[in-house]
Parts: structure tokens; sequence; C-alpha cells
């Protein structure tokens, strides 16, 4: 619900799709407008929703299995901190909402996942790669469709 209203929402209106996010907040994306910002939002979003939903899910058809169960939680849980770290990419040192920062932290969380991996089993869980490249996969996926007529075309009518 919050992900369809925030286009709406649009900064208390006080915005156009035309404006620029660097005239609302450099930390939020300079050179971008606030439509093409606001489709990678919902995006990333809906993709966040999607993996959390196919990992807890799976990990619950797996509950007896602990070794699958617990990793697919912490893939789950990855996938789901995107907005959290967004916010902390607007500090000015981390380079903004668009810089390299967000998609490094969650390439880092699910590399320590794998890395557990190999220092407790000697190699990579199968449970592990699996839902880190679905993660990876569908992130990938909600971005080139952000940036699609479709995508955006999608989020304008959510206004």
């Amino acid at each position: 619900m919050a992900t369809s209203n925030t286009v709406a929402r649009g900064f208390g209106g006080a915005v156009s799709f035309d404006t620029d996010m660097a005239d609302i907040n450099p930390g939020m994306g300079e050179g971008i407008s606030y439509l093409e910002f606001i489709s990678g939002v919902v995006w990333a979003n809906l993709a966040a929703m999607m993996t959390f939903a196919v990992m807890l899910s799976s990990a619950i058809f797996f509950r007896r299995q602990s070794d699958i169960h617990k990793r697919l939680i912490l893939v789950a849980t990855v996938a789901i901190v995107g907005p959290a770290l967004a916010r902390i990419a607007r500090l000015e040192f981390l380079g903004g909402e668009q810089g390299l920062f967000l998609p490094s932290a969650i390439f880092i969380l699910l590399a320590a996942i794998i890395i557990y991996d190999f220092l407790s089993l000697g190699k990579a869980h199968r449970a592990s790669l699996a839902g880190a490249g679905f993660l990876i996969t569908v992130f990938l996926t909600s971005i080139a469709i952000a940036r699609t007529e479709f995508g955006i075309g999608f989020v304008r009518g959510l206004a």
C-alpha cells in the first residue's frame, strides 16, 4: 500500500514529474527527474516484496530442513533492507541513493551468507546460491523495467 501511494504523495504534492531530484535533495539523485527516480523506487519495492514473499514461502516449505530454511530466511531479510539502506545512502559522503552504496551493501550482505557457508561447510550451500541468484536477478530485472516506457507508464498511472 505504501508503494502504491508513494507516487501520489510526491513529497506532499510540491513536485511535478519533471522536477529534477537535485532541486529536492541532491542526496536522492542529481540530473534525473522525479518520475525516473520514483519509478526506480516503486519497481525496487515491488521486487523486494516479491523476493521476500518467494524466499519466505520457500523457507516455510523447507522448515524441517534447517540448513535450507535458515539461509532462505536470511536472503528474505536482505531483500527488504533496501529502503533502510537508501535512507542511509542519502548521507553526502555515500553518494546518494543513485550511487554505489545501496547495491554494494546488498552484495556484501549476500556475500557474507556465502562466505559463512565456505567457512562452515567448505563450499557454498545451494540454498544460499539459489536465494542470492534469485534476489540479484529480480532486482536487476526491476531496474531494467523501471527505465522502460512500460515501467514509467505504470508508475505514472499510480499518480
